[in-house]
């Protein structure tokens, strides 16, 4: 699994009734619709998974193009402050944090951006990540590498949507 993030500035709401719930939203999607993803109510209860401290909004697997502008609406809208993507690791069997994703569009021979700079990196907490998963026994690592695939092009879609 590659396990890919950036953050953003935003305040959620909640779209239950009561009492507004100010946790910072996380939006996760697992991207490779034909791949086995990660289940987010793999506990069996039911519930999708939420960390302490804040809330969870599943985004499906769909075209990139087109998951780009629904992980970009929700950052506009300010339904979540980071994004989770989910996918494949090509480089191996472990966890893979990546940290950063050229400005290139998915056919890889052009860029995504002509005025914007050439690579964008997360802004999530890598190190500690990757520390907290070889902790609990699990093989992770974090790469700076390119990676020709949809998850780099959605973590740069994000970053220009952000900065825009």
């Amino acid at each position: 699994m590659e396990f890919v993030g950036i953050g953003a500035g935003m305040i959620i709401e909640t779209e239950t009734p009561g009492p507004s719930d100010r946790r910072p939203g996380i939006a996760i999607c697992a991207y490779e619709a034909d791949a086995p993803g990660w289940d987010l109510v793999e506990d069996l209860s039911g519930e999708v998974w939420s960390p302490a401290g804040a809330r969870t909004l599943r985004i499906p697997a769909e075209d990139p193009d087109h998951l780009a502008r629904m992980i970009g609406g929700v950052l506009d809208s300010g339904d979540c402050r980071a994004v989770l993507l989910v996918g494949r690791n090509p480089k191996g069997s472990g966890f893979r944090m990546q940290m950063r994703a050229e400005n290139r569009a998915l056919d890889r021979k052009s860029r995504l951006s002509d005025t914007g700079p050439a690579v964008a990196r997360t802004t999530a907490p890598v190190a500690d990540i990757v520390r907290a998963l070889n902790e609990i026994g699990l093989a992770a690592d974090a790469s700076s590498e390119s990676v020709g695939e949809c998850g780099a092009y959605l973590i740069f879609r994000c970053f220009i949507n952000f900065v825009q």
